[in-house]
């Protein structure tokens, strides 16, 4: 495995590596800038052995100032590198959420016409249910009266809306309108006018390929 292949966490053990390495030399570093000191003046008043020793420490030195650029150019090129991981360990995750997003578009665009069968459905049960008492009523029969088939079925219908989120039972509670036939929709036509912008929002998301796909 190259260095190219290492991931974002384990870059961040290159990093810390290579930071222990860089603390290494530069202390090497200064023990020979010490060294040098030290001997600089023997060196330089006809000492033969300090003067070969500081030859060494100077080609040392030399050497030390070379592997610090090395060093640091390693470092700055595993920020780099680690920088990249992370950026396309973020977009990895952004494109499976935007795939299970994708999934659970998918799924949620069958709920809607599904809601509009039942809801269909139950409205029709309801007028069944007014028209034949109404025809009880007709042939003589009082009970129940008018008023108790709308207690009776509005409790039926407020004990169903005890079953819908919280936020929406709230909203009906605090105010069911009677909408014009202008400002009516089914589920079907609200979902028609809210899918495009989600399903946008997700394929710009997705990966080049998938995105081409799904427009399609």
């Amino acid at each position: 495995m190259t260095v190219e292949d290492v991931a974002m966490s384990d870059m961040e053990h290159v990093l810390n590596n290579l930071r222990q390495k860089r603390e290494a030399i530069v202390a090497r570093g200064r023990e020979l800038s010490d060294e040098r000191s030290a001997i600089a003046l023997d060196a330089h008043s006809g000492n033969s052995r300090a003067s070969k020793r500081l030859m060494e420490v100077n080609a040392a030195l030399a050497l030390h100032a070379s592997e610090i650029e090395g060093i640091d150019a390693a470092i700055a090129e595993a920020e780099k590198r680690r920088v990249a991981a992370q950026a396309a360990e973020a977009q990895a995750a952004d494109r499976q959420k935007a795939a299970e997003a994708q999934k659970l578009a998918h799924e949620l665009a069958e709920c809607f016409p599904y809601l509009d069968r039942h809801l269909t459905e139950a409205a029709r049960a309801l007028v069944a249910i007014h028209d034949g008492i109404a025809k009880l009523h007709a042939a003589g029969f009082a009970f129940p009266s008018d008023a108790q088939l709308r207690l009776g079925l509005t409790t039926v219908l407020q004990s169903w809306a005890h079953g819908l989120p919280r936020s929406l039972h709230d909203h009906l509670r605090d105010g069911f309108e009677f909408l014009a036939p202008g400002r009516r929709q089914s589920a079907s036509e609200y979902w028609a006018a809210i899918s495009p912008s989600l399903n946008n929002q997700i394929t710009q998301r997705l990966p080049e390929a998938a995105r081409e796909k799904e427009n399609a």
